[in-house]
Order: structure tokens, then sequence, then C-alpha cells
């Protein structure tokens, strides 16, 4: 299976990995019982227009996770066990001690009913929503996002190297994506949705989909040879500039009224233009210091659980600031992710990074 070439690395993509995992904490917040309860105009306008924001974060990140995981599924030399020993060492240290700050923090009754039992299941990566094998939700909700990231990576990769024709993973994988998007779109009015039939879990039939979708665009402009492909400047700035403006729009202004599958697609056609980067938002946007800033995504995502704590007992001292509460809010958010990237995250990658290069050698 011929791999895409890419000329530099996609720092415009790093751009969109933290805008959603913005969009995420922002969706996150909105729940919260100090925001249901506020009678601020702010946040009574953000009840009201944040349909949607959830879906397309976790989508557009699923997607992207996607596109990356598929030339590792055939190029790496691993055998099975090393690769989800690699990827579990990645999503792990983090996850851990997201665990360990909300234990902590449900030691003093800052966290309501800390379910010890629930919460261990998820340093286990089984979670309601990602496998459908417990009922319960833990208060470390993001833990979702891992499990289902880590088991459909592994399906995947054992797909792939247990079919000896790479065209057959193609048209299978194909066929898990269109049939975990149709139970996923389906599947929203049905009471007990967060496992569909007792069987499907929601979040993971998400997962699968859009990794498998992401996988599926890596070989077709791998296919289509897209490195090699022109677009006129201007016309690629407009597609850019439309294909955010609306996403954004649907997103922050005014909640999205269309299908899943619409919001899919326009997040696919920009992604595939921020790749090809010959557009003046992709341009703009592909510079390293996007990078030094993308690089906090996944600690911010894990690490919002507890910020929401700390926001729940500042927000009696701040909620009078009205939008200023908001912004400091999700600072905190961000301000926590940052803190763990330094100190979880990073040393721990760089050195099991270290580690791997002593035994290859």
């Amino acid at each position: 299976m011929k791999d895409l070439k890419v000329s530099q690395r996609l720092y415009n993509v790093d751009f969109l990995r933290l805008l959603f995992v913005t969009l995420i904490v922002y969706y996150h917040f909105i729940p919260q019982d100090f925001v249901q309860n506020s009678a601020i105009p702010m946040l009574i306008w953000m009840k009201n227009n944040s349909r949607s924001i959830g879906f397309l974060g976790n989508a557009g990140l699923f997607i992207v996770s996607g596109f990356f995981l598929a030339p590792t599924l055939t190029k790496n030399g691993y055998t099975f066990f090393q690769f989800a020993t690699h990827k579990l060492m990645r999503f792990w240290p983090t996850l851990c001690f997201a665990f360990t700050c909300m234990a902590i923090m449900g030691m003093f009754h800052l966290v309501h009913h800390f379910d010890v039992g629930q919460n261990i299941l998820n340093l286990l990566l089984i979670h309601q929503n990602g496998s459908g094998l417990t009922t319960k939700l833990s208060n470390l909700n993001p833990s979702w996002f891992v499990c289902t990231l880590f088991w459909a990576s592994l399906f995947y990769y054992a797909l792939c190297n247990s079919l000896k024709e790479k065209n057959s993973f193609i048209f299978i994988t194909a066929l898990i994506v269109w049939f975990s998007t149709v139970l996923y779109e389906h599947s929203i009015g049905i009471p007990d949705y967060r496992v569909v039939y007792g069987f499907f879990p929601r979040a993971g039939m998400l997962a699968l989909g859009m990794i498998g979708l992401g996988i599926l665009l890596r070989a077709f402009l791998s296919e289509i040879r897209i490195e090699n492909r022109k677009i006129n400047y201007w016309i690629a700035s407009v597609l850019e500039i439309l294909l955010f403006s609306y996403l954004m729009y649907g997103c922050l202004i005014e909640r999205f009224k269309e299908t899943h599958m619409v919001l899919i697609v326009a997040f696919s056609a920009l992604f595939v233009l921020f790749i090809m980067h010959q557009g003046f938002l992709s341009q703009l946007l592909n510079k390293p210091w996007v990078s030094k800033i993308g690089r906090y995504a996944f600690s911010i995502y894990i690490m919002q659980s507890v910020g929401f704590v700390c926001m729940k007992y500042l927000w009696a001292y701040i909620r009078g600031g009205g939008t200023g509460s908001v912004l400091l809010s999700v600072l905190i958010c961000i301000f926590i992710g940052v803190v763990t990237y330094h100190l979880i995250e990073k040393p721990v990658s760089d050195f099991y990074r270290k580690k791997i290069e002593k035994v290859k050698v």
C-alpha cells in the first residue's frame, strides 16, 4: 500500500488538534451545575448553542488520529504486543496522573461520589462509552476517549497485519466505516444510547468509524498522489475559509441543524486542504510555533475533569465576572493541561523513547 509523501511537518494539523480539544473543553463546560443554574446572559446563550460541538470535536480528533495511524500499521515492524505497549505508554501515564489527582480530591470530598472501582477500570481502559463492559460512568469522563482510541488502534493494526492483500484491508475498513457511522447516526433516539442493542457501544462505534475514515483518507490521497496536485491559491484560500467559518459558526454561534454526515464531510474536506497547504489559512497556520502549543492538546483533554473540579469551587468567587469568568474557567483547564504535559507526558515519553532506542541498538 502506497503512502502519502508529506514534504514537511503538518503544523496546521496540530492547530486543528488543539482547536478541537478546546471546543470539547468548552462543550463539557456547559453541563456543569454552576453553568446550568446561572442567570448570566452569556452562559444562557452558550447553553442554547452548544449542540453537536462534542461530536464534531471528537470525530475530528479520531479522523486525524486515523490519518497518522495508517503508516504505522505496516511500516514499524512491531509485533502486536509491542504495538500495544507503545500505544499504552503514549496514553496511560497522563490518564494515571489524572486519576491520581481525582482520587486525592475525592479523599477531601471535593469530588462527590468518587467510585474507586469504576475509575480503576478506566485505568485498565474499560469504560462504558468505549467498551460497553461496565454500566457505570467514571468521575474521569475523558477516559472514554483514551479507551476507544486505544482499542480501535489495536483493532486496525490486527486487521491490517492479518490480511495479505492490502486492498482487502481497505475494503473491509470501508465496510466498518459505513456500518459504524450508520449505527451511530441512527441510534441517537434509542433510550439506552450509550450501548446500542445491548452490544454496540456508541462511542466505540464512533471511534472505529472515524479512525477508519482517517485511514481511508490517507489511502485515497496516497493513491491519487495528492502531494503532486496543485490548486489555485485563491480557490484553495476561499474553500478553506468557507469550510472553517461554517464549522466554527455552527459550533460557537448557532447550533448545527444538519446531519452529522454533513459535519464529517465538511471537516474531511478542510482536513485535505490543510494537508495540501496551498491556501491562505493552511499556510498561515503551518508554522512551527503552532506545533509548540498543539503538543498540549492531549494533556488538556485528559485533565479537563480536574479543571472542572477546580472551577466548581472557584465559581462562587468569579461568577460575577460574566464573560471574564468563562474565559478564566477555560484558561484554568488549559493551564492544568500545560503543567501536566511538562510534568508527566513529555518526561515519560522522552524516557520511553530513549529506552526503545537502547533496545534497538
